[in-house]
């Protein structure tokens, strides 16, 4: 295995292990709402992790961003297929 297929390896590793960890938390908070910034402080995750995963969540229709750039739970059903594939509207590594 080469450094660079380790290292992406790696990076995609800790994407889904931050993924569970906050998808535990929206999930215990429903009521919880975080701009980018607050989520940085409070699980310590630099800009570009958190865009991914926090992007990957809004794209999953699990979280929605407010106008105030909150992200917050989405208690709306997520919408059965996407746009217009037909294929399930998830992010491959949201579960």
């Amino acid at each position: 295995m080469s450094i660079a297929t380790a290292t992406q390896s790696d990076g995609a590793r800790r994407v889904r292990d931050w993924v569970q960890l906050i998808r535990q938390q929206f999930q215990e908070t429903p009521h919880l709402r975080v701009t980018a910034e607050q989520a940085s402080r409070l699980w310590g995750l630099e800009a570009a992790e958190l865009e991914a995963v926090l992007s990957a969540f809004v794209d999953a229709h699990l979280l929605n961003r407010n106008r105030g750039g909150a992200y917050e739970l989405r208690l709306d059903p997520a919408p059965p297929h996407g746009p217009a594939t037909g294929t399930p509207a998830r992010h491959a590594y949201l579960g």
